[in-house]
């Protein structure tokens, strides 16, 4: 990491040097007034993407500020509501509590406008192999029968 950080820093060293020097060979010629408009052109792109940045980071600032810190809890869940953000009834088919399981597997049913949450403890694929071992192992002889 020590050696890509190195590389990289270099790289930008290299290229202030060569940007500064092409400023110097701009700098010693003479100015036309097509080299004061690129000039002007320039430092008001600059300005903009600056005070663009800046507005941007406000922005971004009181967003953070409002939802607080992401990183250490959960935002509280809205309150479980009837129907979902397009008119669809939802119906809580699940044992455990939708917003307390590890898995939710959604069925939708458009042509009855119909959402249906199923609360899983698992993946169902998990449940499905588990259900199918147990299974397996009630018809098997014990092991002390088995050749």
């Amino acid at each position: 990491m020590r050696r890509k950080r190195v590389g990289q820093g270099a790289l930008a060293i290299a290229s202030w040097i060569l940007f500064i020097y092409y400023w110097w060979l701009v700098s010693r010629r003479r100015l036309n007034p097509e080299t004061v408009t690129s000039l002007l052109v320039l430092v008001v792109l600059v300005a903009s993407v600056f005070l663009f940045t800046l507005v941007w980071i406000r922005h971004n600032q009181r967003i953070a500020r409002r939802a607080g810190d992401r990183r250490s809890q959960r935002r509280p869940l809205p309150a479980a509501g009837t129907v979902d953000t397009l008119g669809r009834a939802l119906l809580d088919q699940g044992e455990l509590r939708v917003t307390e399981a590890a898995y939710v597997e959604i069925e939708i049913d458009d042509d009855a406008h119909i959402k249906r949450y199923e609360a899983m403890s698992a993946p169902p694929l998990a449940v499905e192999a588990s259900a199918e071992a147990s299974l397996s192992s009630q018809d098997a002889p014990p092991p002390e029968a088995r050749p």
